[in-house]
């Protein structure tokens, strides 16, 4: 299997929902909303990773923090 890594990192602004999100971002080739469920928090506090599929397997996102 081939693996395409970037080491480039994604641009994350926070935002408020909604109509900013719209009208800032638009929606690209497509979008999706993910809200994180307490449990999700929880495992990223602890230092494990979300692995979000995007746009049913076309991408995946990998979700951590920098807090150690």
């Amino acid at each position: 299997m081939m693996e395409f890594e970037r080491d480039t990192v994604p641009a994350v602004t926070i935002i408020d929902g909604g109509a900013e999100a719209r009208n800032r971002f638009g929606h690209a080739f497509g979008s999706q909303k993910l809200n994180l469920t307490p449990d999700m928090v929880d495992a990223l506090k602890q230092g494990k990773q979300l692995a979000i599929d995007i746009m049913d397997g076309e991408y995946v996102l990998f979700l951590a923090t920098d807090v150690e």
